[in-house]
């Protein structure tokens, strides 16, 4: 039985807020790849998909270059939309850890203000109105480090 590291604990609950952060990024990223794609221009009356069925050596080169272009802005959007599933997937095992550890609503709160959202221990525990959250964020990460270190045997 290996013995979990709070640090570990802590810096895998922080990764919730780094995703969240990530996928507004991307989602922005996204937007702007597609809107690219969407506004190549084309001669009037062909579409890209008429023009990327037409036969290479009667394509214009203005034709062959926006082929190109769109291809390049897929194969970007392909990126993002991988990046944005793997940030998505980050954030899905942080909630799953924190609704499998059994918290309370105190332990809870806390985990939220303090990791999830990312805010100062001083902050967290104004808004919490205590002054001493120590017993919480202990116990906390004590029942989160039990589900944590399940999780971690169960997936290598």
């Amino acid at each position: 039985k290996g013995v979990i590291n709070i640090t570990d604990i802590e810096s895998f609950l922080r990764e919730y807020s780094y995703a969240e952060r990530k996928i507004k990024r991307l989602e922005c990223e996204l937007i702007a790849k597609m809107t690219a794609r969407d506004n190549v221009s084309l001669m009037p009356g062909h579409g890209y998909d008429a023009i990327r069925s037409k036969n290479k050596r009667i394509a214009k080169p203005t034709e062959k270059a926006a082929i190109i272009l769109v291809d390049h802005y897929d194969e970007e959007i392909k990126r993002i939309e991988n990046e944005l599933a793997r940030a998505r997937a980050t954030k899905d095992a942080v909630l799953n850890l924190i609704e499998k550890a059994g918290l309370d609503t105190k332990e809870r709160e806390y985990v939220r203000y303090r990791y999830l959202e990312g805010r100062s221990s001083g902050k967290t525990e104004k808004l919490m109105n205590v002054t001493n959250s120590h017993r919480i964020r202990r116990t906390a990460l004590e029942k989160l480090g039990k589900v944590f270190g399940q999780l971690k045997r169960q997936t290598g």
